[in-house]
């Protein structure tokens, strides 16, 4: 199992065509900003970039975050403005280089916007069903950054910094409650702390990689892919040290705290680290390596399988409403 790709959802616009709109004289002007943005390392194209995560709502949204990340300014029609971003299903493909946020972005239902290497001119867009904006890819931790990290952070001190976030948060606590609880945690500490942190947060998540824990995960959540499956060992790494101890010497404790028709998850968690980091020193976090397997330990399931190979938890999870 790779480490999830943390990918953001599309800009999904689909409002059809502007050529009308173009005529509109009173326009809301969108210039950029030195706003900063929750990212993530994610794999594009063969090669690692930091993943930008958002979800606009609105189009006044989206244009602001053109505007940021074209690094030009966005003229929008008023009339537009607070027109919601709509999912319908065309399928357009741009030229690279197009970066027009009223002529090309906005017919789209779905778009990418890729950032490469930094360099604000070089955008591809694309209509795909999920989408990312990328900005520079981050440097690898040197060797040095690893062993400081390694000596600043240990396990007993990860695992507490992940129950003071649970406490601080609410034991119920939702996945993007819990992570800024522990962003807050992570702020307080040097940045070789938090690379520390990541560091461990990596090794907890190569642990996680096996079918068995994979199976669990499906049933419960009613299905899960390789992003869902990532995002419910965040869940299982959040829930603290016993829970995910016990879940490794028994993949079905996995879901003694699972809640039924409930997306069992936690995403944000891997951002938190990223995001102290950035907080403390100005710049992105490094790259913390993955050691991990490159896929699951254990043996397969097909999903006709499950029933028989975990009888009560399918029970538990499928059976009426």
């Amino acid at each position: 199992m790779k480490l999830p790709r943390l990918a953001c959802v599309a800009l999904s616009l689909g409002l059809g065509a502007t050529a009308g709109c173009m005529k509109e004289r009173s326009d809301v002007v969108f210039r950029p900003t030195n706003k900063e943005y929750p990212r993530e390392v994610q794999v594009v194209d063969g090669k690692a970039h930091e993943v930008v995560l958002l979800k606009p709502a609105t189009v006044e949204e989206a244009a602001g975050i053109y505007a940021d990340f074209s690094k030009k300014e966005v003229r929008v029609p008023r009339a537009l403005i607070e027109q919601p971003l709509a999912d319908h299903g065309e399928s357009r493909v741009a030229p690279d280089g197009v970066t027009n946020f009223m002529e090309f972005v906005l017919p789209l239902s779905r778009i990418e916007i890729v950032r490469l290497n930094g360099d604000a001119a070089e955008f591809r867009t694309c209509a795909i069903p999920f989408g990312r904006i990328v900005a520079k890819t981050p440097p690898r931790a040197t060797p040095e950054q690893v062993a400081a990290a390694k000596a600043a952070m240990d396990l007993d001190r990860f695992w507490q910094l992940i129950e003071t976030a649970r406490i601080g948060s609410g034991q119920e606590a939702d996945g993007f409650r819990l992570a800024i609880a522990l962003q807050t945690e992570l702020g307080k500490l040097r940045a070789e702390e938090i690379l520390g942190f990541q560091f461990h947060l990596n090794e907890r998540m190569a642990e996680c990689s096996r079918w068995d824990l994979w199976a669990v995960a499906y049933i419960v959540n009613g299905g899960a892919s390789d992003d869902g499956f990532g995002y419910f060992c965040g869940w299982l790494i959040s829930q603290g040290r016993a829970y995910h101890e016990a879940a490794l010497k028994g993949p079905v404790r996995a879901a003694d705290r699972a809640v039924r028709h409930q997306q069992n998850e936690n995403e944000q968690i891997f951002y938190s680290a990223m995001q102290a980091y950035q907080a403390k020193t100005g710049a992105a976090m490094p790259q913390v390596p993955y050691s991990g397997p490159t896929s699951p330990i254990g043996k397969p399931w097909k999903e006709e399988d499950l029933p028989k190979l975990y009888p009560e938890l399918t029970k538990r999870f499928n059976s009426g409403s």
